[in-house]
């Protein structure tokens, strides 16, 4: 190979452009996409996965961008590298299933309630309680929560944008509410202010007492709570609190600040609670115990614990029972300046089945402060015997936490898909550890046929004690494969299995570039050199990285109790950068040893 061929397989397509910029519109946008490099030809994808010859759309012209949508382009050429991926989000206000562009719905009655206590916009007009308060430009002044425990199904209670109202107590009961007819409290936007409908910081204020408190003595079904912001909330039970008997709640776009506790699923809890796109700030506690068919979606968790020092002081903390719960498209920060301990992100105890965590961004905001601080950790933490079985870990991006994700008594659970990236203080530092804490003290059930596939895990310096990745003391048939552990300065252990070679099924087709730690593994893939695009910022294979077609394609595993399924994961991370939006892409020919596919 001559020396000029040589540096043209060397060299990469410079990075193409989108326009117009990424943001938030409120109309459709035409996204265009452009290359100033000789030759080149353009791939794009807009669900934010990264874009292939195979699997992506060649760019031909404008891109219709009706909905909220990450457009992503890059630029290929023969006999050069691909081009760095270029993404951008482009947010559509009028998009269907936005709570912040929701119309207010034509059923029942609306009554329509302004006050303009603490917190209010200058310019908010104090209500009366003379008015009848049907019309929005005659609300009343008081009594909306009584009025939501009494208004007839379907009907709607309308808080101004721009006010700050009363908790007014504690109950929310309404009987007459169900899943098919709901009632419903939401802000509306005064005539004489049109500019607050758009604006996050006019929804209305709830100061004090709850916005949802539905304990099992009142059970009650069939409620939304929409465009809200609640602070100063009563302590010990959080602004929304919720037993068993209680259901098909939804709360949506709300800000949840300056308290205790934001969400509490209290043990027995209800069921079918959704928590969407919503924010949670300044609290000791976002979301706290479990429930049945319950969804956490779409939310925004701010490095923040309301200065609480207890264990309690967690983004997510799922305790108590659940069946079927899910934990999904969150962008949590953790690590708050001033704490130092009981900060997990997210953190599973007590009894849960079929629970799944599936691509959270999970970002510890200050490392330097926080050693030995984990990222996920699904396992025991109480007295009494605990249990996790057929938990589901995908896709979710750990990011500066001295320690990634552990998962302990879980049963037949899969770990797959998921990047990690270590920090280098504290004086330990693990990536993924399976069974961690034995299992089965206390009563705790083994966590047996465990798989871990396709999971990236990258240590940007040299750590004090690390090991990238483990099964360790309970449990037999555990399946390990197509894992990539990359140390960027000094390395240490990579893989290491506590038991018995027997303990395990299948383990092959890992990749490190350090101390293997145990003997069992075959078809190892041996890194000497960064397989990646551009770590710490791009994971993906790079261009005759070792890691592409290198996994195994088997499909003799026992995945989730199912027998001959692949050994490794289908669906790899679609986009360079998290977003919320991203529902992974399928693997193309050979899978890749790690989180990505090239």
């Amino acid at each position: 190979m001559t020396l000029l061929v040589a540096l043209l397989l060397a060299a990469r397509v410079a990075a193409p452009a989108l326009l117009p910029a990424a943001g938030t519109y409120s109309s459709a946008q035409s996204v265009t996409a452009s290359s100033r490099f000789p030759g080149s030809t353009l791939y794009v994808t807009t669900t934010g996965a990264t874009p292939r010859r195979v699997g992506a759309q060649r760019y031909a012209g404008a891109i219709p961008v009706s909905s909220t949508s990450t457009v992503c382009v890059r630029a290929f050429r023969t006999g050069f590298q691909p081009s760095s991926v270029v993404c951008a989000t482009y947010t559509i206000q009028a998009a269907a299933g936005l709570c912040a562009s929701e119309s207010m719905r034509a059923t029942g009655t609306t009554y329509y309630y302004c006050d303009c206590g603490t917190g209010a916009d200058p310019a908010c007009v104090v209500g009366n309680d003379a008015n009848p308060g049907t019309n929005s430009s005659a609300p009343r002044r008081t009594g909306w929560k009584s009025r939501a425990t009494t208004m007839v199904a379907g009907s709607t209670v309308a808080l101004c944008r721009g006010g700050s109202h009363a908790g007014d107590g504690n109950n929310t009961e309404n009987t007459s509410c169900s899943a098919s007819s709901t009632c419903d409290v939401r802000d509306y936007t005064p005539a004489a202010h049109p500019e607050w409908a758009t604006d996050q910081t006019k929804r209305p204020i709830i100061s004090g007492g709850r916005l949802v408190y539905l304990p099992n003595n009142h059970p009650s079904s069939g409620f939304r709570y929409l465009n809200l912001q609640m602070a100063d909330s009563f302590t010990g039970q959080g602004a929304a609190y919720v037993e068993i008997g209680s259901a098909d709640i939804d709360i949506c776009n709300v800000y949840f600040r300056d308290s205790d506790m934001g969400i509490y699923f209290s043990e027995p809890s209800g069921a079918r609670v959704t928590v969407r796109q919503s924010q949670f700030a300044n609290l000791s506690m976002g979301v706290l115990g479990g429930c049945d068919d319950c969804l956490v979606e779409d939310n925004f968790f701010a490095s923040s614990a309301g200065g609480g020092t207890g264990v309690f002081d967690h983004p997510v903390y799922l305790g108590g029972a659940s069946l079927r719960m899910k934990v999904r498209n969150n962008e949590i920060h953790g690590c708050p300046v001033g704490m130092s301990t009981g900060t997990v992100s997210i953190v599973v105890h007590g009894e849960h089945e079929d629970l799944e965590i599936t691509n959270n961004l999970i970002q510890c905001d200050n490392p330097g402060d926080f050693p030995n601080q984990w990222g996920i950790q699904v396992g025991g933490g109480y007295s009494t015997a605990e249990h996790f079985r057929r938990s589901i870990v995908r896709r979710n991006r750990v990011l500066g936490h001295s320690r990634g994700i552990a998962l302990d008594s879980a049963p037949n659970s899969l770990v797959e898909g998921n990047l990690v990236v270590q920090t280098s203080t504290g004086s330990i530092q693990e990536g993924i550890s399976v069974n961690r804490d034995g299992g089965g003290g206390g009563g705790d059930e083994d966590g047996a046929g465990v798989t871990v596939r396709n999971n990236t895990i990258f240590f940007p310096g040299p750590p004090n004690w690390g090991v990238a990745f483990g099964i360790d003391h309970a449990g037999t048939g555990h399946n390990a494969t197509n894992n990539a552990v990359f140390y960027a300065g000094t390395g240490d252990l990579c893989f290491v299995y506590q038991q018995s070679a027997g303990s395990y099924s299948v383990l092959s087709h890992n990749a490190c570039n350090s101390t293997w730690g145990t003997t069992y593994d075959t078809n190892r893939v041996v890194l000497s050199s960064s397989p990646f695009v551009s770590a710490p910022t791009d994971f993906t294979p790079a261009l005759g990285s070792p890691l592409v077609n290198a996994g195994t394609s088997s499909s003799t595993c026992t995945v989730l109790g199912t027998a001959a399924s692949p050994c490794y994961a289908p669906t790899a991370i679609g986009s360079v950068t998290w977003s919320p939006i991203d529902a992974g892409v399928a693997r193309i020919g050979g899978p890749d040893v790690g989180a990505y596919d090239r």
